[in-house]
């Protein structure tokens, strides 16, 4: 089941019939690509969004490639125009292969302070990375939801996992991404206490990374 639906939208200077993400940016939440298992019949879905009456498919932030995003191309016959637009860039940068190669790849005053920081931060504080595996992973979960619903810059905390139904989701998958060995979800901790978190979702050779900070003691963590 596809998460689309028609709506009007503006297109240009016209108003067109649009079959576009039902649910907003959860259909596709970051540069990823249209849900479908392995097996999904994309020559039957195709042939039905067809027969449906829309001018312009526009389904935002599907990475460049998307394979299962092709479904579209294969559904545009007797459409004037149609087009699958990204919403908003998401920034990307290549990763160096270790902590010391990235230092190395900084600036030497940069370095130096990063160094600097890191030695007072392990001097001052008992540090401690908990890596959390798929046997952990309820775990490392509660840390992340704790973390992210802490008010950061004074907004509030919550964000997407405020709603139940998409907490439930993104766990879900998120096991389903631990027993496959492709989510990274890791845990700073100061005296004890998670104060900041990583998750990575690697997706082929990407690596999506929201991260969740504890206000009270991040500026420690971070130096700032």
């Amino acid at each position: 089941m596809l998460p689309v639906a028609l709506a009007a939208c503006g297109f240009g200077r016209a108003w067109v019939q649009a079959l576009t993400w039902a649910i907003g940016d959860t259909g596709c939440p970051d540069e990823l690509d249209v849900p479908g298992v392995p097996e999904a019949d994309w020559r039957a879905l195709a042939a039905a969004l067809a027969d449906l009456p829309w001018q312009v498919m526009i389904l935002s932030n599907l990475a460049t490639g998307a394979t299962n995003g092709s479904v579209s191309r294969r559904a545009r016959p007797r459409r004037a125009c149609s087009a699958t637009a990204p919403a908003v860039a998401l920034p990307a940068a290549r990763l160096p292969t270790s902590w010391d190669d990235y230092l190395a790849s900084l600036s030497p005053t940069a370095g130096q302070i990063l160094r600097r920081k890191e030695r007072s931060l392990r001097r001052e504080h008992a540090v401690v990375l908990t890596d959390y595996d798929a046997e952990r992973l309820d775990e490392g979960w509660s840390h992340l939801l704790a973390l992210h619903e802490q008010p950061v810059g004074g907004g509030g905390g919550g964000g997407v996992f405020r709603d139940p139904r998409s907490e439930r989701l993104q766990r879900q998958f998120a096991r389903a991404m631990a027993e496959q060995q492709r989510l990274w979800l890791t845990t700073l901790g100061l005296d004890g206490r998670p104060v900041a978190r990583g998750t990575a979702l690697r997706p082929r050779h990407r690596v999506l990374l929201p991260g969740g900070l504890d206000p009270r003691g991040s500026g420690r963590a971070w130096g700032s």
